[in-house]
């Protein structure tokens, strides 16, 4: 990293002291995020248009008005860009989550967060994509789906390890449910978005209350 240079009397003595790289540091760091976040919305911007599948790096390069060689200081690809992008809409929906306390209105807003943002959806046609969709909902919903299973435990005759299987299984289990009705539209979907997500808050209780009984 860069320093600045300046002179300090140490006694009868000169030294030379560093100075300025924790600010140097932090407004290069602030540049890197901007320019981050530049190529962020230009992929928001063409995805409203486009599938994952049809977007290229060009694209983004022209409505963001980068370089090549600022992409791919930050991303290997667009499946980078994409983890990026959802890693810090994780941040904006993990933190709505403290004014929810019900599971059903956790997923609820989850998946409507989800289906209202067009850069997300776009990816839902591409494998990759659906996993890093899938990938999303987990990250999302671990912590609901775990203090449902936690708070089941009201005895705390269950084991740790067990509690903490149910966690992982139903929450690998609800994102690959979420990630299902989303890649269906219209007429496929068998009822919409609320009812869905009230059968599936109903069928985790129930089946997680069924799980944490004593054997």
């Amino acid at each position: 990293s860069v320093h600045f240079l300046r002179l300090e009397r140490i006694g009868e003595n000169w030294e030379i002291k560093r100075q300025g790289t924790r600010r140097y540091e932090m407004k290069q760091q602030t540049s890197f995020l901007f320019q981050k976040q530049r190529m962020a919305e230009a992929f928001k911007t063409v995805s409203r248009e486009k599938n994952f599948s049809e977007i290229t790096i060009s694209e983004l390069l022209e409505v963001s008005g980068l370089e090549r060689e600022i992409f791919e200081q930050y991303f290997d690809d667009l499946h980078d860009l994409l983890r990026w992008i959802l890693e810090q809409e994780s941040v904006a929906v993990i933190r709505q989550y403290q004014l929810l306390s019900r599971l059903e209105d956790i997923i609820y807003y989850t998946i409507d967060y989800v289906e209202k943002n067009p850069h997300i959806t776009c990816c839902i046609q591409d494998p990759w994509g659906r996993e890093a969709l899938k990938e999303f909902f987990t990250t999302n919903l671990y912590r609901a789906v775990e203090d449902a299973v936690y708070s089941g435990d009201e005895k705390g005759e269950i084991s740790q390890e067990y509690k903490k299987f149910l966690a992982d299984f139903y929450t690998e289990a609800l994102a690959g449910s979420l990630v299902t009705f989303l890649a269906r539209s219209g007429e496929h979907r068998f009822c919409p978005l609320e009812k869905y997500t009230h059968y599936l808050a109903v069928t985790l209780q129930e089946t997680i209350a069924g799980a944490l009984q004593p054997k």
